[in-house]
């Protein structure tokens, strides 16, 4: 999984989830971001990529994070994404080219 700036496309942030796991992000600052993944064998010598990557995909739109101040509490935005096909889903997602998802 992979988290980039939507502007820039900078990386932002770049985890692993071993299939059938979860994983949970805290911290992330405020901003758009888009959200991208790929789908892969065994992880590289490098423990940072797969040794072969079946496929790439990003998330359509953008992702906005903000924190909102009220009066009593502070309030942060919280997105859940599911990395695999459900029945009726409402995600189309969008190829994505493994030079893009590789990018730095």
């Amino acid at each position: 999984m992979k988290i980039r700036n939507a502007s820039s496309g900078s990386l932002v942030l770049s985890f692993f989830i071993a299939k059938d796991n979860a994983a949970s992000v805290v911290g992330l600052p405020d901003g758009n971001y888009r959200m991208q993944y790929a789908f892969g064998g065994d992880l590289g010598s490098d423990c940072r990529s797969f040794a072969r990557t079946t496929s790439a995909a990003q998330f359509p739109g953008i992702e906005t994070f903000d924190t909102q101040f009220t009066s009593t509490e502070i309030v942060r935005s919280h997105l859940s994404l599911t990395l695999y096909s459900v029945p009726s889903g409402n995600v189309r997602p969008e190829s994505l080219d493994l030079a893009a998802f590789d990018a730095a």
